[in-house]
């Protein structure tokens, strides 16, 4: 999935940049979330997200948002020392400029919902 483009004043996204012209941290949680694959947010509910900031970028950036998922996961917040599995996922996202160069990674947890 490809993020990013070029923004204007008048375009409603002006607001996702900082007084350096820089993208705002929220906007890469928000990206990472667009990334995560839509039938584990459909099926899971977000339980945590870790965020590493590596670079900034700006207004005129085109970022690609690379995701990885780790089905089966155990949590160790859940009784996993006797391995029971709770249905969690892991996924581990990458957001990176158009030449390669990481901006950001994340990793995000996703809990079973529960009917």
């Amino acid at each position: 999935m490809e993020v990013g483009g070029e923004l204007d004043e008048d375009d409603e996204g002006w607001n996702n940049l900082d007084v350096n012209q820089h993208v705002n941290n929220v906007k890469y949680v928000e990206w990472i979330l667009e990334g995560a694959p839509s039938s584990i947010k459909k099926s899971h509910g977000l339980s945590r997200v870790d965020m590493e900031f590596r670079k900034e970028c700006n207004s005129d950036s085109i970022l690609k948002c690379l995701s990885k998922m780790y089905e089966n996961y155990i949590s160790k917040s859940h009784n996993s020392a006797n391995g029971n599995n709770n249905g969690s996922v892991e996924v581990e996202h990458s957001l990176r400029l158009d030449n390669g160069q990481e901006v950001a990674r994340g990793r995000t947890l996703w809990n079973p919902k529960h009917a």
